[in-house]
């Protein structure tokens, strides 16, 4: 790793690697649930950003996930659990979690998109400086009803 701090501790949802001096990966890890968005990985992707903003060895971060989905979205299921409604949602300020999490580093955010990016991950992809797309990627926002 090219990374200058190694206090970084190891996250559940997100896996970071460095390629090359100045770059990390934050590379989105919920493959089963095709990296939905949910608390969690959210704030995992937030304490990554922030490590990226305080290391000076970090000149620019890609957000990625893996062939089948950069991320299919919110978790739904997560949502529908904790918030009875969208009201509710809106009330208890669920989504604050992830504008923390982007606004925690003015570097250079590049979204690397493979396979599905709806719904909460299609703006995961859209709240990034650069959007680069391979071939088989799908953008979309599919209507949602909590």
């Amino acid at each position: 790793l090219y990374l200058s701090s190694s206090s970084l501790s190891p996250m559940e949802h997100v896996t970071l690697t460095t390629p090359a001096a100045g770059v990390l990966v934050v590379e989105l890890n919920r493959p089963k649930a095709l990296n939905a968005l949910s608390d969690a990985l959210m704030k995992d992707l937030g304490v990554a950003l922030a490590h990226a903003q305080q290391d000076q060895a970090v000149g620019a971060v890609v957000i990625t996930g893996n062939d089948k989905a950069f991320a299919a979205g919110a978790d739904v299921k997560e949502l529908a659990r904790e918030h009875a409604n969208r009201e509710d949602c809106v009330k208890k300020a669920c989504l604050k979690t992830w504008y923390d999490a982007m606004g925690a580093t003015s570097k250079p955010k590049i979204a690397a998109v493979r396979g599905y990016a709806f719904g909460g991950g299609c703006e995961l992809a859209l709240a990034c400086d650069i959007v680069i797309a391979a071939e088989n990627a799908q953008f979309g926002f599919p209507p949602l009803l909590l």
